[in-house]
């Protein structure tokens, strides 16, 4: 009896969730673009959880994955959403299929990286939210910042975002693809293609702020 209530209670509450799931939310989708030889979802999956406040959602999009992680992620149906690549098509190309599936009204895109802090998420929208005319926040993985303080370092001037190859976080307001669109695939990798898309973005609406120790990154 125990296990037919629990089958009956987890199957109502995964057609609820998939009825929801169609729905736009007041939360932010978090995603997560993942590929082979450097994918490293699982344990970014169980940081993102233990230290981010929900309303978020969790989107990975696997353009190549180990076996291990195609595992977790069907045992994770329903928490976690799969966006898979499809024939021959890149991580660029997954990545604009999964935010074109996100349903929050923010977006966070980590690459290659997961968060450490408890503030993570918070702090990164504070800063987005802290001029009505910004467009979006990127985080720069950088050398190792000797003020610990400096949490939220925003840099400005006539910086070429198109070379700073080393963007590890992108958090931006989904309304922003229909201004500007999605990355190009046709570029040679994800971090060419990021900043290209940044770069379309006039200086003035965005905000770049150092890593510090708000990630890490994965241990190869």
């Amino acid at each position: 009896m125990f296990k037919t209530g629990f089958q009956a209670g987890y199957d109502l509450g995964y057609e609820i969730g998939k009825k929801r799931g169609f729905h736009p939310f007041n939360g932010t989708s978090i995603i997560l673009p993942t590929c082979l030889p450097d994918e490293n979802a699982i344990t970014t999956i169980r940081k993102i959880e233990a230290l981010t406040p929900h309303p978020y959602e969790l989107i990975v999009a696997n353009a190549g994955s180990s076996e291990v992680t195609m595992q977790y992620l069907r045992k994770r149906v329903g928490a976690v959403r799969h966006i898979a690549a499809g024939n021959g098509e890149n991580i660029v190309g997954v990545l604009n299929k999964a935010v074109f599936a996100a349903h929050g009204q923010t977006l966070a895109v980590l690459i290659g990286v997961s968060p450490n802090i408890d503030q993570w998420l918070a702090d990164l929208i504070a800063e987005l939210e802290r001029d009505s005319s910004m467009r979006t926040i990127y985080v720069r993985s950088a050398p190792c910042i000797h003020n610990a303080g400096a949490h939220l370092t925003s840099l400005s001037g006539d910086e070429d975002v198109r070379f700073q190859l080393n963007v590890c976080c992108l958090l931006f307001r989904k309304g922003l693809i229909s201004d500007i669109g999605l990355w190009d695939e046709n570029l040679g990798t994800l971090g060419e293609s990021v900043s290209e898309w940044l770069s379309r973005i006039p200086k003035q609406n965005k905000s770049m702020v150092e890593a510090s120790d708000r990630f890490i990154r994965p241990k190869h």
